[in-house]
C-alpha cells in the first residue's frame, strides 16, 4: 500500500504537474486577482526550475560527492541498486535498453575489474513479467563484460529503496554470515536516502556515488536561459527530497 501511495503522491508533487495545476487553476478560476498571482508563481517556478546555474548549485549541495577510486579500499561485495537503469517498456524484449542511470552498472563493472569489489549483489528486481526479463538482461550484460557468474548474486524481491535495504540485509545475513565489507552503489542524488535506509536496517555500507547530474561549478550567460534538461534535473532533485522526507516520517531512514 505504501508503495502505491508513495508513487501517486510523488507524481502529483513533481515540478511539471505542480506548474500544470497552477496554470489550470489560473485559467478557470473566477477570482482574477488570485488566478493572476497563481499564474505568476507558476511561471517563476518554471523559470527557476529550468535555470541551469541554480539547479546545478542545488544539486551540488544535495548529491553525494564522488569518491576517488585510488583512495577507495577493496570491499568484499558491491551492492548495485538497479531501479531505473533500464527502459522496461521498450520492445522487443530480446535485449537490455539502458537509461542514463545505467552508469551505476558501468561503474560497478569498473570497480570489479579494478579489484575494488570482489562480488556483486544486484538488488531491485521484483518478480513481474518485465522485471524477470530485466534480471536476465542485466545478468547477461554483466557476464558478457567479464564478470564471473560465481561472483554475481541476485536479490529479486525489492521494489523501492526501503525494500532494497530490508531484502538485501536478509539476503546478506543468509548468504554472507561472516564479516564482510559492502560498497553501496547508486546514483549520486539517490545515495543519501539509500545509505540512510541501509543504516536503519543495520547494514553498514560504504557509499559510492555514480550517475552525477551536476557539473563543476561555473557560470556562463547561457545559464540564464531556460533549459529543458535542467527542468528534468529539478524533477529528480524534488522527487528525491520528497522521498527522503517521506521515508523519515515513516521511520524508514
Amino acid at each position: 500500500m505504501f508503495y502505491f501511495f508513495s508513487k501517486l503522491i510523488t507524481g502529483f508533487l513533481l515540478p511539471l504537474p505542480l506548474v500544470a495545476m497552477g496554470m489550470i487553476y489560473a485559467i478557470y478560476s473566477k477570482n482574477r486577482a488570485k488566478s493572476t498571482k497563481i499564474l505568476k508563481i507558476s511561471l517563476v517556478f518554471l523559470y527557476l526550475g529550468s535555470n541551469e546555474f541554480l539547479i546545478n548549485e542545488a544539486l551540488l549541495s544535495y548529491e553525494y560527492p564522488p569518491t576517488p577510486i585510488q583512495k577507495l579500499e577493496t570491499h568484499d561485495v558491491g551492492i548495485l541498486l538497479t531501479g531505473g537503469i533500464t527502459q522496461d517498456t521498450k520492445s522487443p524484449h530480446d535485449r537490455i535498453y539502458l537509461s542514463p542511470a545505467a552508469e551505476r552498472m558501468i561503474q560497478t563493472l569498473n570497480l570489479y575489474k579494478q579489484g575494488k569489489i570482489k562480488k556483486i549483489l544486484v538488488s531491485g528486481m521484483a518478480d513481474d513479467g518485465n522485471q524477470i526479463q530485466k534480471r536476465h538482461s542485466i545478468l547477461l550484460f554483466l557476464l558478457e563484460n567479464g564478470i564471473k557468474q560465481s561472483d554475481i548474486f541476485i536479490e529479486p524481491t525489492s521494489r523501492n529503496t526501503r525494500e532494497n535495504a530490508l531484502f538485501s540485509k536478509t539476503f546478506i545475513d543468509k548468504n554472507f554470515p561472516e564479516t564482510y565489507t559492502f560498497l553501496l552503489i547508486t546514483s549520486a542524488f539517490h545515495l543519501r536516502r539509500a545509505k540512510a535506509c541501509f543504516d536503519k536496517v543495520g547494514l553498514k555500507t560504504t557509499p559510492f556515488a555514480t550517475h552525477f547530474l551536476t557539473s563543476d561549478r561555473h557560470f556562463e550567460p547561457k545559464h540564464l536561459l531556460p533549459q529543458e534538461e535542467t527542468f528534468l534535473h529539478f524533477r529528480y532533485l524534488l522527487r528525491e527530497i520528497i522521498g527522503l522526507l517521506t521515508y523519515k516520517m515513516m521511520g524508514y531512514c
